[in-house]
């Protein structure tokens, strides 16, 4: 009796250490309501995931405004790369001429009032902007120093971040639970393990 209770305890255990986790879910985030002080919005979304600190599938509108330097224009993984801001800020850089130093290139960034997680919800945003800069260190297309002008600048005072679904559509930090598979193998062992008890 007490060999097919140890039986049935490692086959429990095997079948729980090969379930596989539930992971997170990335969230897709709205940019909602971001009015520049010139007069331009932002508008459009991104998808990020918490857990590996990536965006993805961006698409940010720009309209309006006078500053000539910006015009109508749209960020997307197209034309633009994400700068590797985190935490609360997100940022995306477009190279407008050339490659090198002294090309022109373009960037918005928006910071939000706490870190984006993969459980969603709704953020304000704390500073937001758009600029056009001009490349002074050129080592790579993805690494670069630039200074920014002043007068060819916007900045927001408002705006929210919104995920795309009621809590966000994650799901949290992974978290290691049985699958329907494994809850049947349990459950076939322990089938097993007291049919042999009667016997």
């Amino acid at each position: 009796m007490k060999k097919n209770s140890a039986i049935f305890v490692l086959a429990a255990a095997g079948i729980l250490l090969t379930a596989s986790p539930a992971m997170a879910i990335p969230v897709s985030w709205t940019l909602s309501g971001a009015t520049f002080d010139d007069g331009g919005t932002a508008a459009g979304s991104f998808v990020y995931d918490a857990d590996t600190d990536a965006l993805s599938a961006w698409s940010i509108n720009m309209v309006g405004g006078s500053v000539a330097a910006l015009p109508t224009f749209t960020y997307n993984p197209a034309n633009s790369k994400d700068t590797n801001c985190s935490g609360s800020q997100v940022c995306f850089d477009t190279i407008i001429a050339g490659v090198g130093v002294g090309s022109l290139i373009r960037q918005i960034g928006f910071v939000a009032t706490a870190a984006l997680t993969n459980a969603g919800g709704t953020l304000g945003i704390s500073l937001g902007f758009e600029q056009q800069c001009r490349i002074t260190s050129f080592i790579s297309i993805t690494s670069y120093a630039e200074t920014c002008a002043p007068a060819n600048s916007r900045a927001t005072f408002g705006g929210t971040l919104v995920a795309a679904t009621p809590g966000g559509g994650g799901t949290g930090t992974p978290v290691p639970e049985p699958t329907s598979l494994a809850l049947l193998g349990i459950g076939a062992a322990g089938l097993l393990a007291a049919r042999r008890r009667r016997s």
